[in-house]
């Protein structure tokens, strides 16, 4: 029986390979958001172990590497899987899903996207690890400089693309990649996005209205510093 009291969270499951898959991750957005999103939008079934920091000195001497996030998963024999880094994570959920494009060039777009993706997840982590009474500073800087230059270059990457999704007629790991994006930059700078690149809010709508159990999961999630 899987004791969910507290800090574990269940949803429905496509994956029946496994008896069992937990994603355990701190209790904020980061790193993990992704992995969430993509098991949110593919209905997947998984505990979602959220970790405060005040408890993670005792549990990282039992996590594989003493890294987060960690998705633990059991199988049918029972068997324990460990599976670490949050990229080749939600890659290797998004491939079972078909969330990689049916192309090479839906391949190559989806990873072009991701990557850019990352220079704007690196810029907010210049935030994360600054000291607290410099971090609205360090916020400011990168939101006048450094983000909107990297937003410039993902609406140029994908205007051509013929398409209400980043790659191909469907949404793909690249869309949920740039969600995951573009909410650091709108809990920044509400009216950034909505003002100046309206088109990364069109691509938003389009795959929520594709993934009804991933809006859902918005709607209900709660707010966090990161």
């Amino acid at each position: 029986m899987i004791d969910l009291a507290g800090i574990c969270a269940v949803v429905n499951t496509r994956i029946v390979d496994f008896l069992l898959i937990k994603l355990i991750y701190f209790n904020f957005r980061g790193r993990g958001e992704l992995i969430r999103l993509v098991f949110h939008a593919t209905d997947t079934d998984f505990v979602d172990q959220r970790v405060e920091f005040s408890d993670w000195p005792g549990l990282k001497p039992t996590i594989p590497g003493g890294r987060l996030p960690s998705l633990q998963v059991t199988k049918p024999d029972g068997t324990v899987e460990h599976y670490e880094e949050s990229m080749a994570i939600a890659r290797w959920i998004a491939r079972k899903h078909n969330l990689m494009g049916t192309t090479d060039e839906e391949y190559y777009k989806i990873e072009r996207i991701i990557s850019q993706c990352a220079d704007v997840d690196k810029e907010f982590i210049k935030v994360f690890i600054a000291p607290p009474a410099e971090r609205e500073k360090v916020q400011m800087e990168i939101m006048k400089s450094t983000v909107p230059r990297v937003l410039d270059i993902i609406c140029d990457s994908i205007k051509n693309s013929g398409s209400k999704f980043v790659a191909g007629s469907q949404p793909t790991l690249g869309d949920l990649c740039l969600m995951t994006s573009t909410d650091q930059v709108m809990k920044a700078d509400p009216t950034l996005i909505r003002d100046k690149y309206k088109q990364l809010i069109s691509i938003r709508d389009h795959v929520l209205d594709h993934f009804p159990k991933l809006r859902e999961y918005l709607n209900s999630r709660s707010e966090t510093p990161f």
